[in-house]
């Protein structure tokens, strides 16, 4: 299965913006962590980067 990482940037956002973003993606199935498969570490992406898949 394929994976995709996607940044979304919100132009003039306050954090409430980012919040309901978050929200958002991970109702559709996005993270914003990503799981080494080498060390099993979970590992955080920065604020407004998803992964799928």
């Amino acid at each position: 299965m394929a994976s995709y990482t996607v940044r979304v940037v919100l132009h003039d956002a306050e954090w409430d913006h980012y919040n309901k973003l978050y929200t958002e993606m991970s109702r559709e199935g996005f993270s914003d962590e990503i799981i080494s498969t080498h060390s099993k570490k979970t590992y955080k992406f920065p604020d407004g980067e998803y992964n799928i898949g």
